[in-house]
């Protein structure tokens, strides 16, 4: 991967933070917290600095380009590309550095609507991805060419064997385009990457701080000495753990498709990874089939957090659930996590709680219950998640669903952009191909309170 492209990558990192910033806060309907606007800054600062070396050093290689095509000999191609008899550029003779600005070719369709990419650019970057993805995955020559010429060149990004140590290995690292989209995805599909605190990492292992305790004030008589009382603060460590997603699809690939197949392949990617974040923040085990990651219902099991509140006797079911359980576990919550708070559930929930007590509230109306447009309830925002229970049986000493801020309670730490290669497995009864993407990540719940105080989220627990 060139310089060039790593600063890319760390740049579109940056700014994707900031659109999650900016996104919370406005389906809040309120300005950044304190902690937020610092955020932002330090984002904002740190992406104008990449933004300055990226274009320093794209002036470089243009000039180093320009005197490169004014020393090739006449026989070489004017764009400075030595060829072999195929017409693939060699390993020997790598293409100049070129500026992206690809343009839509006449033979370029698009067979439906576009699911995963947006804005005004959005078929231009979906045909920049699926050029991309033929040449790089599927070792297509005329792509592999295409991306030479435009600046997304097969000798930019080495491919190298799996390895389980080393970031650099695993697959080629997706272009800009398909990388925003994949990362917008995420924060679409994704309800634990949208609403917990996303951390960048910097490395495989990163400490937070996290403020365990704050300053005591005492009541102090006339010539009395003053009692000492600082603030506390331990650490929270992210380790990043590989997560691994698989696309199965044909081994024939239309290349007048190109703009259907960079769509496809970010959408199928994207939620694939957001599935398995919402699978480990909510519900992981501790297990290596959730990554070693413990979600937040392994805290609330059981009743073994002050915030794990048990519904009325025998109020183990979805359409048990009345008005005062829902209070009960309201008012669990500590008032500095309020601001924020949401409710976290499965649609099955959603409608078979909040839906059914709306809609039944007597003399009050839909709208006065939910206390703002959207799916709410008493004014709290209701986000459905449906890695989170859906069962219309019995749930008993386990989280029916979770209440609270969780930014202030969970941490995702994001190490790296997602790599792609087609997996060793080729499905030949079906004549299909595994493409794998790679991405590094870490979830860690650190803010769950403990069996005396409730924390900045709480959880309503089935009881027989």
């Amino acid at each position: 991967m060139s310089e060039l492209e790593t600063l890319k990558a760390e740049r579109s990192v940056k700014l994707a933070h900031l659109q999650d910033l900016k996104k919370i806060a406005a389906d809040d309907g309120r300005p950044f917290t304190p902690e937020e606007g610092t955020t932002y800054d330090r984002y904002m600062t740190e992406s104008e600095e990449l933004k300055t070396k990226i274009s320093n050093l794209e002036t470089h290689l243009r000039r180093m380009a320009n005197l490169d095509e004014i020393l090739e000999n006449e026989n070489k191609p004017q764009n400075g590309v030595v060829t072999s008899a195929t017409g693939t550029p060699t390993k020997e003779n790598p293409s100049p550095a070129v500026a992206r600005s690809p343009k839509l070719p006449a033979n370029a369709k698009r067979y439906g609507v576009l699911k995963a990419f947006k804005g005004p650019k959005a078929e231009e970057d979906a045909y920049v991805s699926g050029q991309w993805f033929l040449a790089h995955v599927m070792k297509n020559r005329a792509a592999q060419r295409w991306c030479d010429l435009n600046g997304y060149g097969i000798n930019d990004s080495p491919q190298n064997a799996l390895s389980t140590t080393d970031d650099a290995k695993g697959g080629y690292l997706v272009p800009e385009e398909m990388a925003r989209t994949i990362i917008d995805l995420r924060e679409e599909y994704g309800v634990f990457r949208r609403y917990a605190r996303v951390q960048p990492m910097g490395s495989d292992t990163m400490l937070i701080p996290r403020r365990a305790g704050g300053v005591t004030a005492y009541w102090v008589g006339e010539a009395a000495s003053i009692t000492a009382s600082d603030p506390t603060f331990n650490q929270v460590r992210l380790v990043a753990k590989k997560l691994a997603a698989y696309v199965v699809m044909s081994s024939e690939v239309a290349e007048d498709a190109i703009i259907d197949l960079g769509d496809w392949i970010a959408g199928e990617m994207a939620y694939a990874f957001a599935n398995k974040e919402d699978l480990a923040g909510f519900t992981g085990d501790g297990t290596q089939a959730f990554g070693g990651i413990e979600g937040l219902t392994s805290f609330f099991a059981a009743g073994a957090r002050a915030g794990a509140v048990d519904a009325a006797s025998g109020h183990d079911l979805f359409s048990e659930i009345d008005a005062s359980d829902l209070a009960g576990v309201m008012g669990k919550l500590p008032e500095y996590a309020r601001m924020n708070a949401k409710f976290y559930c499965s649609a099955v929930c959603a409608e078979m709680v909040f839906g059914r007590l709306q809609a039944s509230a007597g003399g009050n109306t839909v709208q006065t219950l939910q206390g703002s447009t959207g799916r709410n309830y008493l004014g709290y925002p209701i986000v459905v998640s449906q890695v989170l229970p859906t069962s219309t049986s019995a749930i008993n000493n386990t989280p029916m669903l979770f209440f609270g801020d969780l930014s202030k309670a969970a941490t995702l730490g994001d190490r790296r952009g997602v790599r792609m290669k087609v997996a060793d497995q080729l499905l030949i009864q079906t004549d299909q191909i595994v493409v794998q993407g790679t991405t590094r990540v870490d979830i860690v719940v650190h803010d769950t309170g403990d069996a005396t105080n409730p924390g900045p989220i709480v959880a309503l627990v089935g009881n027989t």
